[in-house]
């Protein structure tokens, strides 16, 4: 639910998306592994299996990315956010309020200001202070 107290929803808000940033670039060192052992068969290529056995193939993303995104998306939920590292520049920067959680995608629905709602991942939202 939504957070009573706004100092410690920030700090579960900062701490969820750290943690979903970590758990990203977990992913993508094990898709590099996952490249090397197509190439050798030796030690990186197990160390690829290794790091791939926590990633749930259908979603695309790790066990620990998953409970990252919810732990995230219940602290953002009410807050005022800023969007960056889109693709589409005219909104990054622009501020919003998460009003929906869409778990199952790793996204939130914002009610961007003058824009309405946008579908945005979590990764590229900041928690505005």
């Amino acid at each position: 639910g939504k957070c009573a107290d706004a100092h410690r929803c920030a700090g579960r808000a900062f701490y969820a998306l750290g943690r979903i940033n970590m758990a990203e670039r977990s992913w993508k060192r094990a898709n590099e592994l996952a490249a090397a052992s197509t190439r050798d068969k030796g030690a990186e290529a197990h160390a690829a299996a290794a790091a791939r056995g926590s990633i749930d193939r259908e979603a695309g993303i790790t066990a620990p990315m998953h409970a990252a995104l919810r732990e995230a998306a219940t602290a953002l939920l009410g807050q005022t956010v800023e969007l960056f590292g889109l693709s589409s520049t005219e909104l990054n920067g622009r501020r919003g309020l998460a009003v929906k959680s869409e778990e199952a995608k790793g996204r939130m629905a914002v009610r961007v200001e003058g824009m309405g709602m946008r579908s945005v991942k979590l990764i590229n939202l900041r928690l505005v202070p």
